[in-house]
């Protein structure tokens, strides 16, 4: 059996769109896929990634983040470690970074923000997935403040519900 942080994940999003109040909805598919390796630190998030990067379809993203409370976790270290890795380039070939946050410090709204705004300034996209509604309070101690700065922030191309649960 093969574990979920062992694969990539393929996602599709179809979006309904009207162009005008008289026009018919049209729905775009669009398909991406992401390198999940578990890991918040960008070198090692990037190195697990590389072996599966061959295989991604569509739109490709690597996941930064994930569900243990060690590697998964973002501090404000891991996240200057990040924006240094964005502004040395070092994200080639990806469209976009898939930020899986269920486990962070508290006080990190500021810096997600700068990190999200210098990602969108080398045209890259920004998908933001919590748990449910928002990452549990015992993760994250402000988790309500931080999910306000998500849904605020025009950096973040898309919020992304996890509504599901990996065993």
């Amino acid at each position: 059996m093969q574990r979920a942080d062992d694969t990539t994940r393929t996602i599709l999003l179809a979006a309904a769109s009207t162009a005008s109040p008289a026009s018919t909805a049209t729905v775009t598919i669009k398909t991406f896929s992401a390198a999940y390796s578990g890991y918040s630190d960008w070198v090692h998030a990037l190195t697990d990634g590389a072996h599966k990067f061959p295989h991604l379809v569509g739109d490709k993203y690597i996941v930064l983040g994930g569900t243990d409370c060690v590697t998964g976790r973002f501090t404000s270290s891991i996240l200057r470690g990040i924006l240094l890795g964005v502004r040395q380039g070092e994200f080639g070939g990806y469209e976009g970074l898939l930020f899986e946050v269920v486990h962070a410090d508290a006080g990190l709204h500021s810096a997600f923000a700068e990190l999200f705004t210098e990602i969108n300034h080398r045209c890259m996209k920004v998908i933001v997935c919590v748990p449910h509604s928002a990452p549990d309070p015992t993760n994250i101690p402000d988790s309500f403040r931080l999910m306000r700065s998500f849904l605020t922030n025009t950096a973040v191309d898309f919020v992304m519900p996890q509504l599901f649960i990996l065993v």
